[in-house]
């Protein structure tokens, strides 16, 4: 049958005994929790979760809930996450100095840059001195060419002047004169009919 009134007293006894235990363990945690606030490292342990700030080391947990006692939250809690050294909202802000040096040392590289294609590409470049090289080249061979027709025309003007059987064979050559005992026979180029 049913539990009897002395077992019913014994689970109320049993039950509040529980509950003061409780209440006393909660009692501990929160006094543990103010003097970890209240230490001068507290600050660094801490996170703020809502408007109540709790050490990072210790999980956030809700009591185990009554009838009556309920509690509403705005919004889920956040995620515990480690401290960071590295900052990334604020960045240092670079000095005039460092400024100058940066935008100074790309600004000449810039300027290198704008040199090589100006070399290659401008006037009186790489491109055209290559150019004017190969041009340059032909021109000093016809140098040698004429200096060297020059030298055959001395030789030939010194036998013209010294030598009297050269210049007999240059006028029968270039201005086609015969002598006085000689006679001419020209030839045509086409050959002559025999039926004529």
């Amino acid at each position: 049958m049913g539990p009897t009134l002395a077992q019913n007293g014994s689970h109320r006894s049993v039950r509040m005994s529980e509950d003061d235990r409780l209440r006393k363990a909660i009692a501990r945690n929160r006094a543990k929790q103010a003097r970890k606030t209240t230490s001068p490292n507290s600050r660094l342990n801490t996170r703020r979760i809502g408007t109540t700030s709790l050490p990072n080391s210790a999980p956030t947990r809700l009591s185990v809930g009554r009838v009556g006692q309920t509690t509403m939250t705005s919004s889920a809690p956040s995620v515990a996450r480690a401290p960071s050294m590295i900052s990334y909202g604020q960045q240092k802000k670079a000095t005039w100095k460092e400024k100058l040096y940066k935008y100074g040392y790309y600004s000449l590289w810039i300027f290198c840059l704008f040199l090589l294609i100006r070399l290659f590409i401008a006037e009186r470049g790489i491109i055209e001195y290559y150019g004017l090289q190969s041009t340059m080249m032909n021109k000093i061979q016809v140098q040698k060419d004429i200096i060297k027709s020059n030298k055959e025309l001395l030789v030939e003007i010194g036998k013209i002047k010294n030598s009297n059987i050269y210049q007999k064979h240059i006028i029968r050559d270039r201005l086609g004169l015969i002598a006085r005992n000689e006679y001419l026979i020209l030839f045509s180029e086409e050959p002559l009919s025999l039926a004529n």
